[in-house]
């Protein structure tokens, strides 16, 4: 009987085994994934520019003009999609029925009644604010400070927009290392390029959006996680979630996770601001917000614009021109029990989806991955959704990508790139001849924006085995590293 040999020591171990420089095709197959996605999402947005006026002349109904305004001093001044519905409710507040600051803003756009409010004549055309009251502390702080003015917030967006594109590019740099200065600069140039074509950043900068605070935000966040900072991460979600509070759902995902620095980080923002908010606004004007939110979510949004479950299930269920193409002239859609009911379970199953890796994989940390799945999860599940609330998928392309090249390459390798191109001329590409198509059924291809999302998801899913038991994805095999083959080399 022989006897066990001794395990080897670490100085004995097998050296390991040689990076493999990238497969010719695999090198191929990337970049001519990338450069089709960009080449073709520049096409068809370029296409949408030229036949904009044709295709909102070709339809029997419109809420916009033919032709936006030009010039960069036209859009300073006219691009006012949050800020005046803020405004409108920072006027309600500072006026005599500011203590029924929802109630009084409820009356005025049903019926256009003011009573205690005032004249509110400049605000006829944007009456409805649907954001939480802590969204109002940044902007009454910045019209304190004398930059409350349109052009002003306008400007700050325009910076915000340039944050995001440059965290997008500096995530990429940092997620796919390409091993040299050459190889750095062509990843971040390349990452860049992407996120300057990326049509919903577009379309909430041209609007006056405050989305644009949240996208630059999450691509912070997205870049705190990476360098291990969950604490700060959980901060810049936290801030996030003061504007949009259907982020603030990651708090729970945390929490599954064990992940306690993200949700001390997100409690260390979020605890102040609530309490901010309750001592600026009153505690009644806040807990209104709840009814709003069950507003949304019950009624929502049947107009074109609108790319979630609760839009697309409007649309289905209600063929007719008006509202589909035009804006509801009441505070949101009709009730459709079909639609409401629809919504609920949509939104049941993403949150479902965002959470259930934390139970799979229970005694393993979140990745990154995990993060941005939760985040287009929780994104999509929300009853309105327009395509400039897309603007957060941007950093997830860098996360998905990744993903891909991080993953032993079997056969699901060239699918899953394909898809992924797939959904970024979907999300990037300025479409609105999609709108011609507004009959029921045809109107579904009028969702280009969450269709992408949810290609986006089954490329996180599959990709990075989100939904395996046990230990956590493994890195892949180092014949595919990203940054090599981005490089070249």
């Amino acid at each position: 009987m022989s006897a066990t040999p001794p395990a080897a020591s670490p100085a004995l171990a097998a050296p390991p085994v040689p990076r493999a420089a990238p497969a010719p095709d695999a090198r191929r197959s990337l970049w001519g994934v990338l450069a089709l996605s960009l080449l073709l999402g520049l096409v068809l947005s370029a296409a949408g520019v030229a036949l904009k006026e044709r295709v909102v002349r070709a339809l029997p109904a419109a809420h916009e003009a033919v032709a936006p305004p030009s010039g960069i001093r036209t859009f300073l001044d006219d691009a006012i999609d949050s800020w005046k519905p803020m405004k409108l409710a920072l006027r309600i507040h500072e006026s005599p029925a500011g203590d029924r600051l929802w109630e009084t803003l409820r009356e005025f756009q049903v019926s256009g009644a003011t009573g205690a409010a005032g004249d509110l004549s400049d605000f006829t055309e944007t009456k409805k604010f649907q954001y939480p009251l802590t969204s109002l502390l940044p902007i009454a702080a910045l019209e304190d400070a004398g930059l409350g003015s349109i052009r002003s917030l306008n400007t700050i967006n325009l910076a915000a927009f340039g944050i995001a594109a440059a965290a997008v590019a500096l995530l990429a740099v940092l997620r796919l290392p390409a091993g040299g200065r050459a190889g750095a600069l062509v990843v971040g140039v390349t990452a860049l390029a992407f996120a300057l074509a990326f049509y919903p950043d577009f379309y909430a900068l041209r609007n006056g959006n405050i989305q644009l605070w949240i996208n630059a935000l999450f691509a912070l966040a997205c870049l705190a996680w990476l360098g291990g900072s969950t604490a700060a991460a959980g901060a810049l979600i936290a801030l996030a979630a003061m504007i949009k509070p259907q982020l603030g759902a990651l708090l729970l995902w945390a929490v599954l996770w064990r992940n306690w620095s993200f949700c001390a980080g997100f409690l260390c923002v979020a605890v102040p601001a609530a309490l901010a908010a309750v001592a600026v606004f009153g505690l009644h004007n806040n807990l209104a917000y709840l009814e709003v939110m069950s507003t949304m979510s019950r009624l929502g949004e049947r107009l074109y614009a609108n790319e979630s479950i609760n839009g697309i299930a409007h649309r289905l269920a209600d063929g007719g021109v008006e509202g589909v193409l035009t804006r509801d002239a009441d505070y949101y859609a009709p009730y459709y029990r079909s639609v409401h009911l629809a919504t609920l379970a949509g939104g049941s199953l993403l949150t479902a989806l965002a959470l259930l890796p934390a139970w799979l994989r229970r005694g393993t940390p979140a990745t990154l991955a995990d993060f941005a799945l939760a985040s287009i999860c929780f994104t999509i599940a929300s009853p309105i959704v327009w395509p400039f609330h897309y603007g957060t998928l941007l950093p997830v392309y860098v996360i998905a990508l990744a993903v891909l090249l991080d993953r032993p390459r079997d056969g699901w390798s060239v699918p899953l790139l394909w898809m992924l191109g797939a959904s970024w001329v979907l999300a990037a590409s300025y479409m609105p001849f999609l709108r011609l198509l507004y009959e029921r059924p045809w109107n579904l291809a009028g969702n280009p924006h969450f269709f992408a999302a949810l290609l986006l998801i089954a490329v996180l899913v599959q990709g990075a085995g989100l939904l395996r038991r046990g230990a956590a994805p493994a890195r892949g095999r180092p014949d595919l590293v990203g940054g090599s083959v981005l490089a070249g080399s």
